[in-house]
């Protein structure tokens, strides 16, 4: 009887159940690679009917250096047919268990306690739940043909074998040694893995990787200037404030109900002639912190679907600005200073792109007043500024 022990080791434990929708960090890729397995069962179906001798314990001949082909050229012969003979027979108990087993994400270090003694591992399987348990850090930071091996592994566990529990102490066969049935486990992992490699089926599902991903923990974007001083008497100071750019960090929280911190920095600046030889010059520069909160707006769309993961981006944000205004006439200069501190507001679109890049787009709101005594000037911002941008996931 397999149980699991969950070690502590710098956080409380926590779990959360795969949902498939890509809401979680991990989900896109352990939702490939279920994609991966189904379609490795389908295109060895195939291939036994086209010929019915074919070998799938044998490491395909280019990709003979791939790190997984060590698992099956320690087999002997004996053993590599037996693991063909296990892969042929459990094909289909093997694509019943990816779509009847459940996954749930562990944070934190799984120990598997058997009859043997106990192991770190990376994944665990219960068959009479039917649900595997899964190091959520530790499958992500796989390569994609280790996830697929793993998860094949893991699966196998789900169903039997000549009326036999899969238990991976156990013998079986000519692995007639303790951890046997794990060695032929990893072999048909292996086997079946490299098969859908060298038939590109692994790779046609691999494309899916490259989606943004909205899990990511650290943001960073560069946007069109978003918070404008306006002179609504239109004097003949009013200056366009045609030069700024707006930059912003953002810390997501891990599994925290889409809560983010974020600081946002922008300058900006405008000049013009008055009076034909007069200059006037205008510099305003904000920093902001706040939250942030995400709605997912199509989180019921597969993940395979470009646009399953586009959010709004709500922010409740403290904001500073610092403003100065400059008169020079060749002769003279006269600047004046300012600052105001005001609560700040802003809704945004993201839209994902490749390899975590985004377009982000919307609105902000805040209601600065500044007031340049040594001109008696009045300019305020409280009215909605739109903006765009590019961010960045990692």
């Amino acid at each position: 009887m397999k149980w699991i022990l969950l070690i502590f080791v710098s956080q409380m434990t926590l779990a959360s159940t795969f949902i498939g929708n890509g809401g979680q960090t991990g989900d896109v890729e352990l939702a490939v690679s279920l994609k991966q397995v189904r379609g490795a069962v389908e295109r060895i179906e195939t291939l036994k009917q086209e010929d019915p001798h074919k070998r799938y314990c044998l490491c395909p001949e280019n990709y003979a250096d791939h790190n997984l082909c060590e698992i099956i050229q320690k087999l002997t012969e004996d053993q590599k047919q037996y693991c063909d003979k296990f892969v042929v027979t459990q094909l289909q108990k093997l694509a019943r268990a990816s779509q009847t087993t459940q996954f749930e994400w562990v944070q934190s270090t799984m120990v598997n306690q058997n009859k043997i003694g106990e192991r770190v591992v990376d994944a665990v399987a219960q068959k009479d739940r039917k649900l595997i348990y899964i190091d959520q850090e530790k499958f992500v930071d796989l390569t994609q043909s280790k996830r697929m091996f793993l998860l094949t592994h893991e699966l196998f566990h789900m169903d039997t074998f000549d009326g036999k529990n899969l238990d991976d102490e156990d013998p079986i066969g000519p692995f007639k040694y303790q951890y046997g049935i794990r060695d032929l486990l990893n072999a048909a992992a292996a086997g079946i893995t490299l098969t859908s490699i060298d038939e590109t089926v692994f790779q046609d599902y691999s494309k899916y990787l490259s989606q943004s991903r909205s899990t990511r923990r650290h943001w960073v974007s560069l946007m069109s200037a978003s918070t404008s001083l306006k002179d609504e008497q239109s004097t003949r100071f009013k200056t366009s404030m045609d030069h700024g750019a707006r930059f912003s960090y953002q810390y997501q929280f891990p599994n925290l109900f889409n809560f983010g911190l974020t600081l946002h920095l922008q300058n900006q600046s405008g000049e013009k002639s008055i009076f034909t030889s007069t200059r006037i010059k205008q510099k305003t520069s904000t920093k902001s912190v706040g939250i942030t909160y995400r709605y997912f707006l199509f989180n019921n769309l597969d993940p395979f679907n470009h646009f399953w993961n586009t959010f709004v981006q709500f922010e409740v944000l403290t904001e500073r600005l610092d403003a100065s205004f400059d008169m020079d006439d060749g002769y003279t200069n006269e600047q004046s200073t300012t600052s105001s501190t005001s609560p700040a507001a802003r809704i945004s679109v993201y839209f994902p792109m490749k390899h975590d890049f985004w377009i982000n787009t919307g609105v902000s709101f805040s209601d600065h007043k500044a007031y340049f005594q040594e001109f008696d000037y009045n300019l305020t911002s409280n009215g909605l500024t739109f903006f765009l941008g590019a961010a960045y996931g990692f």
